[in-house]
């Protein structure tokens, strides 16, 4: 077993809000860990379950390198601010953040730390990712994020290519490793992101500004709620005031920072807005586009 450092190589940061069917099946993933060399950070976002008790218990498995926080009056303000909360604190040379109904399989962290260790000048390494419904009878997806990307991709290229710009696999906030240093330079998370695109802002920053790893190595599963925020928003039709948002983010970050803008990239982001200003075209436009990408992998 490792022994953690006066500062840890890692800081995972769960945040959590009414989790108590799901974070004690998530934190058991954290200290089933054969890497140990981590400080865990929860913060809870506003609980009024038993999800703070729960994370209590697990945090008394940790002496001396876990931390329970929570906002000025235990305020409930987005998962953005309680990752925000969760960075003001970390030690780690690394950053790891767990969605509190996720799950880490084994091996991931230490397998993380290994390959940023060899990428000194990478921000963030992805892996593969599965989509994970059988937990509740669906059917499992299994995605590697960024598709075929080459394992060490250099700044901004993965971001035309990743959702939400692109089509491939864009990283989930619990699969990926992150470099502190880096989290801190691009500014962190965006706190007006409460809930949908609050991660992609993040990915992006860090992408656009530094190399990014992809491995082919298996690191989470994803639990797909029909009840997750993602879920909540697309219920509410907010799904594309939400895309527009980030477009209209990207758009301002673009001007504010013109050396990270790719080939490109500034242009397919002005066309994307231009569409999202008229929902029902940018709906059909959809529709088009995927019909034809059915098309083509039927005739493949």
């Amino acid at each position: 077993m490792q022994k953690a450092a006066v500062s840890p190589r890692v800081s995972v940061i769960c945040p959590f809000l009414n989790a108590e069917s799901f974070i004690a099946e998530s934190l058991a993933s954290v200290l089933a860990q054969d890497f140990t060399d981590f400080e865990l950070i929860l913060v809870d976002d506003g609980s009024t379950d038993s999800s703070a008790s729960i994370a209590k218990a697990h945090a008394a498995c940790l002496p001396g390198r876990a931390t329970m926080l929570s906002h000025p009056g235990r305020a409930n303000l987005g998962i953005s601010a309680s990752r925000s909360l969760g960075l003001s604190v970390a030690r780690g040379q690394y950053v790891a953040f767990l969605d509190a109904d996720d799950v880490w399989l084994p091996g991931k962290l230490g397998e993380q730390v290994a390959l940023l260790d060899a990428h000194p000048d990478a921000a963030m390494a992805c892996g593969v990712v599965t989509y994970w419904s059988s937990w509740d009878g669906g059917e499992d997806e299994v995605i590697r994020t960024g598709g075929a990307i080459a394992p060490v991709a250099p700044p901004g290229v993965p971001v035309p290519r990743l959702y939400p710009v692109g089509d491939d696999g864009a990283p989930s906030p619990s699969e990926v490793l992150l470099r502190r240093d880096a989290v801190m330079a691009v500014g962190g998370p965006e706190d007006a992101f409460r809930d949908m695109y609050e991660d992609q802002v993040l990915f992006t920053k860090l992408m656009l500004a530094y190399p990014t790893c992809f491995s082919d190595r298996h690191w989470l599963l994803y639990r797909v709620r029909g009840d997750s925020c993602t879920a909540h928003v697309r219920a509410a039709r907010q799904y594309l005031p939400r895309r527009r948002q980030y477009f209209e983010w990207l758009a301002g970050h673009l001007v504010r920072h013109p050396a990270l803008a790719t080939p490109g990239l500034a242009r397919t982001v002005r066309t994307e807005l231009r569409w999202l200003r008229h929902p029902l075209l940018w709906k059909l436009r959809w529709r088009v586009r995927h019909w034809r990408a059915r098309g083509r992998t039927t005739r493949a």
